[in-house]
């Protein structure tokens, strides 16, 4: 089962680390022991403002008792009827993020089994533009501090109590950073292989709907993680960097696509999502 670290935006998961040797190590004597190396900032391509502000592009979370609210609660009753089915199962495996977690996620939509050391560019693209994506849903979580649903109301959710209590004091509700992640992951994945942009969009708003099966976020909190990954990514096509690599990312794809996924295992999935939560 993941740790609740998993479950933190993409900004703080996901991406690949990039070290450096500190002044002290280099300046240290042979019998000091060796400091540790100083991580560099994980980066995306877009500099500090340059997102839209997703306090205006998003609405306020719902206020406890309205209507949005009374309908995130029921269909958070409605969902714990999935606990230990199929669907649970593939919910708890899209609680993982991480470029290559991600990739597998996307394998059956995709047609295509690609292993990030294939696929540089690729790599490259998810992760700094999930750091931009996870900048944003992180401004949002920290100015409304919404509940998640698991705090407001018994039943069974898709963490230990002990991960589960973590979670809720380091990250709240809306939007959601994984709904954020993985749609922003879906709509770069269909705009390199446009050819498979329905089975990856679809597979997309089913990460995100993962979330509710498992009982961590609200439906709103969902969907305003699909506005939140589109907003960012209508700022990311006016960076040359990001329109380099995404060409880059076509390029290297067209030559993978002929490792395929397990159909056993595309077909287990299938069978899993088939119903819709809610």
């Amino acid at each position: 089962m993941a740790s609740w670290r998993t479950l933190l935006p993409l900004t703080a998961s996901a991406l690949l680390a990039v070290t450096t040797v500190s002044d002290a190590q280099t300046t240290a004597s042979p019998t000091a022991p060796a400091a540790a190396p100083a991580p560099r900032p994980r980066i995306g391509y877009l500099p500090p403002g340059a997102a839209p502000d997703i306090l205006r592009v998003l609405a306020p979370p719902p206020v406890e008792g309205d209507i949005r609210d009374t309908a995130d609660l029921a269909v958070f009753r409605s969902t714990r009827r999935f606990e230990g089915g199929p669907r649970w199962a593939l919910a708890l495996r899209d609680n993982q993020l991480g470029t290559a977690t991600l990739l597998q996620t996307f394998s059956c939509a995709l047609d295509a089994a690609i292993e990030p050391a294939d696929a540089p560019a690729l790599v490259r693209l998810l992760s700094q533009a999930g750091v931009d994506a996870g900048v944003a849903s992180a401004s949002g979580k920290n100015t409304w501090k919404r509940k998640r649903p698991f705090e407001r109301e018994a039943g069974p959710v898709c963490l230990p109590p002990a991960d589960s209590e973590r979670l809720a004091r380091v990250s709240s509700d809306y939007p959601s950073g994984h709904a954020t992640a993985g749609w922003m992951a879906g709509r770069l994945l269909a705009e390199v292989v446009p050819d498979r942009a329905t089975e990856v969009l679809e597979r997309a708003r089913k990460f995100g709907e993962s979330r509710v099966v498992c009982g961590v976020h609200h439906v709103t909190a969902v969907e305003a993680g699909f506005m939140t990954a589109e907003s960012v990514l209508s700022a990311l096509h006016s960076v040359p960097a990001f329109r380099s690599d995404l060409d880059a990312a076509r390029e290297e794809v067209s030559r993978l696509r002929s490792t395929k996924p397990s159909a056993q295992a595309c077909a287990a999935d299938a069978a899993a999502l088939a119903e819709r939560p809610y």
